[in-house]
């Protein structure tokens, strides 16, 4: 089902409460839903206006911009500098780079660097080297 297919049938089953007079109960049950979900797309479209309910009732997606345990943004600067600076380093080698922390380990563990590698498609040695020539794009602010 698509999106503007969800958005249709949420817009009928709060029609069928609004316009035809239906009870909530009776309404929920024959289309298979909680009250609270009911209420929760009724209070969607009762804050928008005649032209945006249609929209108001698609599915909303939550956004995060980066999770929570994620390593740190100005960590993963350091560690894409180790990158830029020695390609041919492995994670291990990266690591033991990495300034120590208060209980002299690195401040970031093998598999934070693997993924800060991983995400940014820099996992094997050539493509660290393709990553070193175009760093100084990379660190102008082409993130």
């Amino acid at each position: 089902m698509t999106q503007k297919q969800k958005a249709k049938r949420r817009l009928k089953i709060i029609e069928e409460v609004v316009k035809e007079g239906k009870l909530v109960t009776q309404v929920c049950k024959a289309h298979k839903i909680s009250r609270t979900i009911f209420y929760r797309w009724k209070a969607r479209y009762d804050q928008s206006s005649p032209e945006e309910r249609f929209k108001n009732l698609e599915d909303k997606k939550r956004v995060i911009e980066r999770h929570p345990r994620q390593v740190p943004k100005e960590y993963e600067r350091l560690i894409l500098d180790l990158v830029f600076n020695y390609p041919e380093f492995g994670v291990r080698r990266i690591t033991q780079r990495l300034p120590l922390n208060g209980e002299n380990k690195s401040i970031v563990g093998y598999h934070g660097v693997q993924k800060v590698l991983e995400r940014n498609n820099l996992n094997t040695f050539e493509k660290r080297l393709i990553f070193q020539s175009g760093y100084s794009f990379y660190m102008k602010g082409g993130e």
